[in-house]
């Protein structure tokens, strides 16, 4: 995170890497997050939480409030992933806790794994596929709460690797952020994306990992670690910065 620098406008740590250690891996999740406040960048928790009403209020109460307090968060975020596949009684907590902390959620709409399409990619009997669903569902959720820049608490995870879906996705909510996963590693390019932001070049975070990690071999580079990481996370932003402007 420091290596990124102003190169980078937020971090997304996948918590199944740190859940996999037990305790100690929460505690340096937590870390992780108060860490990344420190530095000013906004935390997305990567958890794709969800459950029933009750449940998903929990899981809300866990990761969206203040860091310290009687309502400090157990690990403190700026958003959250989470799954729509249980309908507005289980997302309407999430929106709840982000209208009274400031903070956000992302929720799947069309992923980035190639097999996310065997289901968001079923067709339904009035026309479109599931993932328009999920839209409209995202949509319904954050209705009537844009803020200033005009997007609302209710964001959206789209694949980078899906440019086909940016357009007719952002048609449908063009109030949510979209989370932007699949650049880089798994071969989404800049110039698959420019669909995804406004005319002011808001409106989607591209998450990379990997390709900002890792060398071309995929392992570290031993030597000055911090630098090729620096390199890495500039060279992405002038490539997203280069390829909006083209689309402009």
């Amino acid at each position: 995170m420091e290596a990124a620098g102003s190169g980078c406008a937020a971090v997304k740590p996948q918590m199944a890497w740190f859940e996999i250690l037990g305790a100690p891996g929460i505690q340096a999740l937590r870390a992780v997050a108060l860490k990344a406040m420190r530095l000013g960048l906004p935390v997305i928790l990567d958890g794709k939480r969800n459950d029933i009403g009750h449940t998903a209020a929990q899981y809300a109460r866990a990761y969206l409030g203040p860091a310290r307090g009687p309502e400090a968060a157990a690990v403190p975020a700026d958003a959250l992933t989470v799954t729509p596949y249980l309908g507005s009684d289980g997302l309407r907590p999430f929106i709840q806790r982000c209208l009274a902390h400031q903070k956000g959620v992302f929720v799947l709409a069309a992923t980035s794994n190639p097999s996310g399409a065997e289901i968001q990619d079923l067709p339904l009997s009035e026309g479109g596929v599931v993932a328009d669903r999920a839209a409209a569902l995202i949509r319904a959720c954050g209705d009537g709460l844009a803020g200033a820049f005009g997007y609302g608490p209710a964001g959206a995870v789209v694949g980078a690797t899906r440019p086909e879906m940016l357009a007719r996705l952002r048609g449908a909510m063009p109030e949510s952020i979209f989370l932007l996963p699949g650049f880089g590693a798994q071969g989404a390019r800049a110039e698959d994306i420019g669909a995804a932001f406004d005319e002011r070049g808001l409106g989607a975070v591209v998450n990379a990992s990997r390709s900002l990690l890792f060398g071309p071999a995929g392992s570290p580079d031993k030597e000055d670690f911090a630098r090729n990481i620096a390199n890495r996370t500039e060279n992405m932003r002038r490539e997203i910065e280069n390829a909006l402007a083209l689309e402009g």
